[in-house]
């Protein structure tokens, strides 16, 4: 079963970006989709986790705006990103696809532990300047079936992972050997029921996914899954996650941020169940008082969890949240805010050499 397939599939994707210039492409990445049918028609056959966003609906957002102005390093690093590799994120990408899947296990070998993940760019690219760049970084370069595949440098980059354009305006990125599995072309199509969702989710979000797995692993990393631990609350809404055959949903951003998620159980109690069990959750996060010496929560995040509505239909947990953009600008700014007066609180350290 897949682990935590929204993490290890972001984690799996982020670490074919090792070297520098790689991971500027995958960053530049996670902000560009439309749900292109092209690209969709090489996901892996087996995908149980697929993520995409609308790269214009980012860029023109009041949030992305608000943290180009306050993190302007991240407007110096775009720049010399596309004055290295001569891509520019506004013009240039147009879409991207997050698969993750559980592998299938060679004849003979243990079942694999846990998901991996594999990434489709489309956009306008000059391979052999970005091939270059990659490079001159200390990557390497592998003829496989007639496509060159780029691997950053080993010291960064421990798992192999690599990306291979597929054409002038596709790219392919993921683990070595997963890679190399999209090229064999030996995976099918994806399947008609994630298919239809996708298309279904993508066009009513700009940021979105689709899981056809349970999510019952991700509450058990949150309790540790160790053995003979005490049950906590990671523990408690395992139990309930387990009757969850699958999730949906997404972010529609713009003055008014729309975040709705689909979650569905094993039966119309069961789902009953998941929406008593989260509303008690948020009742004891609201009406909790601030620890002695701790400030309060911020408004905003009060107002978010106030704004958040529950419902069932059948089987399927409707949770749906309209926040005003300003709400989440002054919640971010204030994380930000106290973030920085913690640093400027801690004493200096002090080394002692000896």
């Amino acid at each position: 079963m897949m682990r935590n397939p929204c993490s290890r599939l972001a984690r799996s994707i982020t670490r074919s970006i090792a070297s520098r210039v790689t991971l500027a492409i995958f960053a530049l990445a996670t902000l560009a989709f439309a749900a292109d049918s092209r690209l969709l028609s090489l996901l892996p056959a087996n995908s149980e986790a697929v993520v995409g966003v609308d790269v214009q609906a980012i860029l023109s957002s009041g949030l992305a705006q608000e943290f180009m102005k306050s993190t302007p390093e991240s407007t110096n690093s775009l720049a010399e990103f596309t004055a290295m590799t001569g891509v520019d994120p506004k013009r240039d990408i147009r879409s991207v696809l997050f698969a993750g899947y559980t592998p299938p296990a060679a004849s003979g070998a243990p079942k694999p532990g846990g998901a991996v993940g594999v990434g489709f760019i489309s956009g306008t690219f000059d391979p052999s300047r970005i091939g270059k760049a990659i490079l001159a970084k200390g990557g390497t370069t592998e003829s496989y079936k007639g496509y060159t595949l780029y691997t950053p440098e080993t010291k960064t980059n421990k798992d192999r992972d690599t990306l291979v354009f597929l054409d002038p305006g596709t790219i392919l990125a993921g683990n070595s050997a997963q890679v190399k599995q999209v090229l064999d072309k030996k995976q099918g199509a994806l399947s008609s029921g994630i298919l239809s969702r996708v298309n279904e989710v993508s066009s009513r979000y700009d940021i979105w996914m689709v899981s056809a797995v349970s999510p019952a692993t991700m509450a058990g990393a949150l309790s540790g899954g160790n053995a003979g631990q005490e049950a906590g609350p990671g523990a408690m809404a395992g139990d309930f996650f387990k009757k969850v055959e699958s999730t949906q949903g997404g972010i529609k951003l713009g003055p008014t941020i729309n975040i709705g998620l689909e979650v569905i159980s094993t039966s119309p109690e069961d789902a009953t169940a998941l929406m008593n069990v989260l509303s008690f959750f948020r009742s004891m996060i609201v009406s909790q008082p601030p620890k002695e010496g701790q400030p309060a929560p911020p408004a905003a995040f009060t107002n978010m969890l106030n704004a958040i509505q529950m419902r069932t239909d059948a089987k399927t947990l409707f949770l749906t949240m309209d926040v005003p953009e300003t709400d989440v600008i002054n919640l971010v700014n204030s994380a930000r805010k106290r973030t920085s007066e913690a640093k400027a609180a801690k004493p200096e350290e002090i080394t002692v050499v000896q």
